[in-house]
């Protein structure tokens, strides 16, 4: 953690969030053009609640081979970038909105990338339980999916409101 923490403030600049935001922008654009290519399939990393073992299962019956392929492949390099550019973003956003660096600082830095954590988790399970998919029948392990998508939808939004906070406090 120390490693990470001495990294944004010592490399990590406004240049770098740019950069981020950049890409962050951009892999929005081509989440957006990956579900028009599933017609408008409602992804798992996409829902905002508890799914069960039925839903995904309904999802990968839907997308057909084809679909389950893309979102597969998808899910292991697009939404692999993903989090590692907004973990990037988000903390260099906090590390310069939080100068000169008190004591909590180093549990603010933990939640973008305890979000990425999270959120690569839950890519590399979709991508297994997806590649080894055959209709109707799922890896037993699935159930523990939903739980890495919520945390990481928890630690993601923590992490916008993060910025909030620390915004309000360095400029009030």
């Amino acid at each position: 953690m120390k490693f990470l923490q001495l990294w944004f403030q010592t490399k990590a600049g406004w240049g770098h969030a740019a950069l981020c935001l950049a890409i962050f922008l951009i892999c929005l654009a081509l989440f957006e053009l990956r579900n028009r290519k599933l017609q408008g399939a409602r992804t798992l990393d996409s829902r905002w609640g508890w799914y069960s073992p039925a839903d995904i299962t309904a999802l990968f019956d839907s997308l057909g081979e084809k679909g389950r392929q893309l979102y597969a492949w998808t899910e292991v390099t697009l939404d692999y970038v993903f989090p590692l550019t907004y973990a990037v973003l988000f903390g260099t956003i906090l590390t310069r909105l939080a100068e000169p660096w008190p004591a909590w600082y180093a549990w603010v830095m933990f939640v973008p990338i305890a979000a990425a954590i999270f959120d690569l988790l839950e890519n590399t399970s979709i991508f297994a339980l997806a590649k080894g998919y055959q209709t109707g029948r799922l890896a037993g392990w699935a159930g523990i999916l939903p739980a890495f998508t919520l945390a990481k939808l928890a630690l993601f939004l923590s992490s916008i409101a993060l910025i909030g906070i620390v915004s309000v406090m360095r400029f009030f």
